[in-house]
């Protein structure tokens, strides 16, 4: 799936969705909650990709960006520099934010 029209009329892609992850705070810890969530449980007590089954982080992204997931469970909020990591890396996983919007759409 590369595009999506949600319940409101509002079309996502790739292009939509990097803009907003490129732009908008809290659509980037969305974001970036929602991949984590799509780690495995063990891959999220280990902090680190172990399982290569193209959802979750990659390999080069699991132990840095389950630490900021971590670390925004913990205390609520990243620091500013935290966040340009999370608004750099996280902008490669727009097919698997695509799909949960259109999971959200689809229990609302």
């Amino acid at each position: 799936m590369t595009k999506y029209t949600d319940k409101n009329g509002r079309t996502w892609n790739k292009g939509s969705i990097q803009e907003l992850l490129d732009n908008n705070d809290i659509a980037a810890v969305r974001a970036l909650m929602l991949v984590y969530r799509n780690q495995t449980s063990s891959e999220q007590m280990a902090e680190e990709t172990i399982i290569n089954n193209g959802i979750g982080f990659t390999g080069a992204d699991g132990r840095w960006l389950s630490i900021l997931a971590g670390a925004y469970m913990k205390y609520g909020r990243l620091s500013p520099k935290q966040m340009a990591h999370v608004h750099h890396r996280v902008r490669k996983y727009w097919n698997q934010v695509l799909v949960g919007i259109k999971n959200k759409d689809q229990k609302a």
